[in-house]
């Protein structure tokens, strides 16, 4: 482990088993009800960005605590993550701007109450343009 990265080897521990947990709380919430979330089409989408965030998280975590590794290769990591993530999040969005035009083009659809749908792209596409931004930095 670099010795910046030192003084993060317990919060990388944590984010590692945090991220990990919420995860598979996703997945399990799924499988659950798994008729009804293949018919909302960007469910699947929405949920496969937000488990492809989290993994990204795990795996950066755990990447950062491998001993004798260089922060330049810690940061080609983390920016091949980033991106494979950052297309994950993007064509989760393309899903979400479909359904949503899809609502609002069906009149005999009930449209039910949404979110400001900006911010639902957002909240998708941060995680990966961080990542991404932190593994250009480093």
């Amino acid at each position: 482990m670099h010795p910046l990265l030192e003084p993060w080897a317990n919060f990388n521990v944590a984010v590692a088993g945090a991220s990990a947990a919420l995860a598979g709380l996703i997945i399990v919430a799924m499988s659950v009800n798994l008729d009804g979330t293949l018919l909302a089409s960007p469910i699947p989408a929405r949920a496969g960005a937000s488990i492809g965030a989290l993994t990204l998280a795990v795996a950066a975590s755990c990447l950062a605590l491998i001993p004798d590794q260089s922060l330049v290769l810690l940061g080609v990591e983390l920016l091949a993550g980033g991106l494979a993530t950052l297309w994950i999040a993007l064509l989760a969005v393309r899903r979400i701007y479909r359904a949503r035009s899809n609502v609002a083009l069906d009149p005999q659809r009930p449209s039910p109450l949404r979110l400001w749908w900006p911010g639902k792209v957002a909240m998708h596409l941060a995680p990966p343009v961080l990542f991404t931004v932190g593994g250009g930095v480093l």
